[in-house]
């Protein structure tokens, strides 16, 4: 086995994550209390089970699609990450579809519906990323203890919009400063898992894949490097990272 000399990032669901506690206080608390009360169902696996019929019902336009854990996204999202509409262009879409939905009698209630707009403005307004985003410390403290060892080259490869990144820079650009380099989707017009997200990275800095760690917490993103030549670890928790890494001997 090669040194592994290269160490690749995701951003979200790595070095950041949601804060499901500040995202339901933005949602309003007593909505989803009210709401969990009368349904009996969580309103966040609803509003992704909406995001995958309206995934699932599109038609195959060629635009590269993308996943959020298990859920198949829209086109409009991933047009959003691939840098090629902004957040009032996925907001409209994704209203437009509620309403669609209303249409069939699709909600429980005008609650669900309501509830559903709501935290469709949440989660697509970037302005209340500072507030719903939080860094993952521990994967951080890896970061930074790769960066004393002055060994590897410190990468970040992530899907992501342009308003996004542009509010985590402003927030936590001493982290991002670590990398020697920082690839969002939306400023090279291209999407994870696709290939040539990776080989973008590879050929820019001329790295063998067989020197190359790759960190995401997407399967479908892992398998996509490991296809490459990268090892690839599907992050789960920032104590299993630093076990892989010691098993790799990275740290």
């Amino acid at each position: 086995m090669k040194t592994k000399k290269n160490i690749i990032f995701d951003i979200t669901g790595v070095i950041f994550k949601e804060n499901k506690r500040r995202m339901a206080s933005k949602i309003g608390m007593k909505s989803i209390f009210a709401y969990v009360a009368k349904h009996r169902k969580n309103p966040l696996s609803v509003c992704f089970e909406i995001l995958k019929k309206m995934s699932l019902e599109e038609k195959n336009t060629g635009t590269p699609r993308i996943m959020y854990k298990t859920y198949p996204m829209p086109e409009c999202i991933a047009l959003w990450q691939q840098g090629k509409v902004d957040n009032n262009y996925v907001t409209d879409s994704l209203l437009t579809y509620l309403e669609h939905l209303d249409t069939q009698n699709y909600f429980a209630s005008r609650q669900e519906k309501q509830l559903m707009i709501t935290m469709v403005h949440t989660l697509i307004n970037t302005h209340k990323t500072p507030e719903i985003i939080t860094p993952i410390v521990k994967t951080i403290k890896i970061i930074e203890k790769l960066k004393k060892q002055q060994k590897h080259q410190l990468f970040i490869i992530s899907n992501l919009a342009h308003e996004t990144f542009d509010t985590l820079s402003h927030l936590y650009q001493d982290v991002l400063d670590m990398f020697d380099d920082v690839i969002i989707s939306a400023q090279v017009n291209l999407l994870k898992p696709d290939a040539t997200m990776y080989q973008h990275l590879l050929e820019k800095y001329s790295l063998d894949p067989q020197e190359c760690v790759f960190v995401d917490d997407q399967q479908d993103n892992t398998l996509a490097a490991q296809q490459l030549g990268i090892t690839s670890i599907q992050f789960k928790s920032s104590k299993l990272l630093k076990k892989k890494f010691k098993q790799l001997k990275i740290i």
